[in-house]
């Protein structure tokens, strides 16, 4: 299942949602050119060739209304063939569909065009949250369990930046939202299934995430561009309020805060066994500052 292109995809989908951006994703690849339609940061329409049933298919219609001209759902209303909630229905499965099919490619390459896309009058655009995760959960539901436990392993996961963004954009099953949030600090395997009654389908969830690079190992997930910040800070003898990025207003119980809030990506834990003795020398001399830091605080 896994794809170097998936990662891409949905990376540019959530920053362009966070500008409620509107325009057209271009994903092209080899011989093969998909789109994803944006209005104010919701995904109106997934074209992918090849990848899914027409719209009078999913909705189990084998003729065409007699009008020949205009998006067919509009005509299917028109004709009385399908209910407006139908084709709604319908077009939210075509999209997750098409943006699964679309993940799947290798290679891509992803551009945006700002400006108004074409998109068929009436749609119900779709959360792209939403239509990710559903897109993701549909990918994952026939995987053996033992093979999404194996990839999992026995290591410690953590949400990345886009991680975080989905899972706090997205509408969730409640054994996913419990899993998500013990996903904001490493947790194992095993820890993980004791957070969910359903275990199977949060651990589906995880490894769904995986794909995606919305959560990673440990080690990969300390924050270099903090790491650095503090790095300067630290030599260059700033302040203790400074150092927490505590407001002048801050009150001095509120050190200990601010130290766990960094802590968390700044730890030598979280860079851990792979990361250089540079880095390991670099973000124990930070923590270690701040912890002097918090305790000087006044």
């Amino acid at each position: 299942m896994a794809s170097d292109s998936a990662a891409l995809i949905v990376r540019t989908i959530d920053l362009l949602v966070r500008g409620s951006a509107t325009g057209t994703v271009r994903v092209t690849c080899a011989a093969r050119e998909g789109s994803i339609a944006l209005v104010q940061g919701r995904i109106a329409h997934v074209h992918a060739p090849g990848a899914a049933p027409l719209l009078g298919e999913l909705l189990g219609i084998d003729r065409e209304p007699e009008a020949r001209e205009g998006w067919i759902g509009d005509r299917l209303l028109r004709s009385g063939m399908a209910s407006s909630g139908r084709v709604t229905t319908a077009h939210r499965e075509q999209m997750r569909t098409r943006l699964f099919a679309m993940m799947t490619w290798r290679s891509v390459r992803v551009t945006f065009e700002a400006g108004a896309p074409r998109v068929a009058p009436g749609v119900d655009a779709a959360h792209a949250a939403d239509l990710v995760i559903e897109a993701l959960r549909r990918s994952v539901e026939n995987i053996p369990i033992e093979h999404v436990k194996e990839k999992l392993g026995a290591q410690s996961w953590v949400l990345t930046a886009l991680g975080r963004s989905l899972v706090a954009r997205a509408a969730l099953h409640p054994e996913e939202a419990a899993v998500a949030a013990s996903l904001r600090m490493p947790i194992g395997r095993s820890e993980l299934e004791a957070t969910a009654r359903h275990r199977e389908r949060a651990l589906r969830f995880v490894y769904a995430l995986s794909w995606i690079e919305a959560i990673a190992l440990p080690t990969a997930t300390g924050s270099m561009s903090l790491l650095a910040r503090k790095t300067t800070e630290v030599r260059r003898s700033a302040s203790p309020r400074r150092l927490l990025d505590m407001t002048a207003h801050a009150r001095p119980n509120e050190a200990r805060g601010a130290l766990r809030r960094l802590a968390k990506d700044l730890h030598p834990d979280r860079f851990a066994v792979h990361a250089s003795a540079a880095i390991t020398e670099a973000s124990t001399e930070v923590v270690a500052a701040m912890v002097r830091a918090a305790a000087s605080v006044r």
